[in-house]
């Protein structure tokens, strides 16, 4: 706790965000961090290359909490938030469809690190721009563009290496680029082999965390005319046998935890999207931008999980179509109009397999975790005014028309008993507003002040899942459910002066309509059943805090730090009687401080930084319940250092190294099924040529 206080204390001496950073996931607008009425944060292609799997580079944001329930699982939790109560886009494009699960998933863990130019974090509700699903933020992905050339043609590409000691993983890339004035194009595959875990120096090395994945990425551009683009982009990624193991008799104990009772329980993963932009950029009239996208998307998921003489196969795939449109008009110098619409169809395959073991008898299950032969429609409008009337003052007011249609068909998840589940049919609706403010009364300093609603329509795993929750419990089908809605209140403050930069937040978000589980009082091969209803109030609040001051100027030294502290509650069922109860996995109070140097624009770096996140003792009856995952006296605090370098010696070659938990400290992010690593050195290369 000590350090947590010193660390706070740093960083309200240093309050700034890297401002002068251009983002455009808050108004779908390039636009530097200091310009927004939002709370957002980036992280740079540098920030993201010393990293196992996407999320990882998450970790270091104290306003967001990184679940892990396994290698190559991790959710993060923005805001109390996470799973499909946060949209995940790339290049505009949602990755949500209608199978995401509640609570934490592996999801974002199919966006391959490496293609990435930089990521967007807007925290808060988003729902007017992004539709339903926008209730804690919006995480996106900008991709890696090829660069035209300046005359006739040019080739070139990238070789890629990482390796780090704390898992003997290994991560290569190979890309190749092409580009004329006018056409560029770039191709790359990754491959990535992560080996038994080795967390700190209690536990060590954590047997049945290995896995691999192998992506593939393609990127066209070509310029038409001056302001007129198309883009074309495709993305793989195949992930095999990906471990949960904190379910499996190979997890360890820490700090009392249960050790699980299968033999196995792996996934295999599989994410392909093909998409075609055309971007319109006219230099004259009324309409300053437009954007059209189609796309596809194919999700695949197979779990394969072994019980004593039973073997268990089931997954889904979900098909994806995406049409979108927007456009910006500027009728005036003082005003912006945003507005589009947006669809997406799903089209959901699911089935189950089982095996006994013992017997050598097989059986196919008429469905898998969720309905079979199903359909979700998800549609959207939206308009947004942006006007600055005065220097001083900037107001964004926008509002959204949300329409979702949900058609699961085989509902029933064992055609061979007498008991019969009808089709589901359902529609939801939803209009939602925005209104935020930008109140700058010298140039340096702004406030920002936000009431923003979200919306999230029930999806196929809310109406029709039969799945296995932890490892006593199994979610039955539900019907009769209603959109979960928020409304959030948003106070800040942010500065960008030669030597300080900065931002802090204030936020209360009213939860309404939540889903929560309720328990049936039946049991179903040993696993208490449960059904989902629309009975669950309540709150979430906290403050942000995040910068940088620079500390000796003409030698590149800098001083950076960051804070978030969250609390709330909401009503759950508790022995089958609904009560006000804690947040699920509520991220615990966390901070960071770190002492930066960089010479000569970056080419040369270093860092020492120190991560601090206290006990989180405040635990929900569900928390309390998975005691796989959480200790019975709550997640013990912890705090890690590291020392990291980096050099670009040449302008085609730059070289990282970091020394991460110095001390091989065990430690456990809140609410993870399995601890961090301990002591590791990183080393990475990248080379252009």
């Amino acid at each position: 706790m000590r350090r947590l206080l010193i660390a706070t204390l740093l960083t309200t001496c240093a309050l700034a965000q890297d401002t002068l950073e251009v983002v455009v996931t808050a108004t779908q607008l390039e636009e530097t961090i200091h310009e927004l009425p939002h709370a957002v944060s980036r992280l740079d292609r540098e920030q993201l290359e010393n990293v196992g799997q996407l999320p990882d580079a998450l970790s270091r944001l104290p306003s967001v909490s990184l679940q892990k329930t396994g290698p190559g699982q991790a959710s993060p939790y923005i805001r109390g938030l996470t799973g499909f109560h946060n949209v995940y886009l790339i290049d505009g494009i949602r990755l949500n469809n209608s199978v995401f699960r509640s609570g934490p998933n592996q999801y974002f863990s199919t966006i391959d690190a490496l293609t990435i130019e930089r990521l967007e974090v807007l925290r808060g509700p988003a729902s007017v721009l992004y539709g339903s699903d926008a209730l804690g933020g919006v995480l996106q992905g900008i991709s890696r563009l090829p660069p035209y050339a300046d005359e006739g043609w040019e080739v070139g590409g990238e070789a890629y290496a990482r390796y780090s000691s704390s898992d003997h993983s290994t991560i290569s890339r190979l890309a190749v680029r092409f580009a004329s004035e006018e056409f560029a194009a770039r191709a790359g595959s990754s491959y990535k082999d992560f080996k038994d875990l080795q967390a700190g120096d209690h536990q060590g090395r954590l047997e049945n965390t290995a896995f691999s994945e192998f992506d593939q990425d393609v990127r066209l551009s070509y310029r038409f005319a001056p302001g007129v683009e198309a883009r074309f982009g495709f993305d793989r990624v195949r992930q095999a046998n990906v471990p949960r193991t904190h379910s499996t008799i190979d997890s360890q104990s820490y700090r009392g935890t249960e050790i699980g009772s299968r033999q196995r329980r792996d996934l295999d993963q599989l994410r392909e999207l093909v998409y075609a932009q055309l971007s319109l950029t006219p230099e004259q009239g009324m309409l300053a931008a437009a954007d059209f996208s189609l796309s596809y998307q194919r999700q695949a998921e197979l779990q394969k999980q072994q019980r004593g003489s039973s073997d268990t196969r089931q997954g889904f795939e979900v098909h994806t179509l995406g049409v979108l449109a927007r456009f910006e008009l500027e009728p005036a110098e003082w005003l912006r109009i945003a507005l589009g619409s947006d669809y997406y169809h799903d089209e959901v395959d699911s089935s189950r397999h089982n095996y006994d073991l013992s017997s050598g008898d097989f059986f196919t299950v008429g469905r898998g975790p969720v309905a079979d032969d199903s359909s979700y429609d998800l549609f959207g409008t939206y308009l947004q005014l942006d006007l600055r009337t005065w220097r001083w003052l900037r107001l964004i007011v926008g509002t959204r028309f949300t329409l979702a249609h949900l058609n699961a068909n085989q509902v029933d998840f064992d055609t061979r008993d007498s008991f019969v589940l009808d089709s589901e049919d359902e529609t939801y609706t939803s209009i939602v507003g925005s209104f935020r403010a930008r109140i700058e009364p010298i140039e340096q300093l702004a406030f920002i002040l936000g009431v923003s609603q979200g919306f999230r329509a029930p999806n196929l795993d809310d109406v029709s899942a039969f799945n296995e929750v932890r490892s006593s419990s199994v979610d039955l089908p539900s019907s009769d459910l209603e959109p979960e809605e928020t409304v959030t209140f948003e106070a800040g403050l942010r500065w960008n002066t030669r030597y300080t930069r900065g931002s802090a937040f204030y936020f209360y978000t009213l939860l309404d309509d939540f889903i929560g589980r309720v328990p049936t009082g039946n049991t179903n091969q040993g696993l208490e059943e449960f059904r989902k209803e629309n009975f669950s109030d309540g709150f979430i609040h906290g403050v942000e805090i995040d910068g940088q001051v620079t500390l000796w100027e003409p030698w590149g030294l800098y001083l950076r730090g960051g804070f978030a502290w969250l609390e709330g509650s909401a009503d759950a069922s508790v022995g089958g009687v609904e009560q006000d109860d804690g947040i699920s996995r509520l991220q615990p109070a966390k901070g960071y401080a770190a002492l930066r140097w960089e010479w000569e624009q970056s080419r040369y770096w270093a860092e020492l930084r120190g991560d601090f996140v206290r006990q989180q003792g405040r635990l929900s009856a569900r928390d309390r319940g998975d005691d796989e995952r959480i200790p019975a006296r709550g997640t013990p605090g912890y705090s890690l250092w590291s020392i990291s370098a980096g050099a670009r010696p040449l302008e085609f070659l730059s070289l990282g190294v970091e020394l991460s938990n110095l001390s091989d400290h065990d430690y456990r992010v809140h609410g993870s099924g399995q601890n961090g690593a301990g002591f590791g050195v990183s080393v990475w290369a990248r080379l252009e040529f």
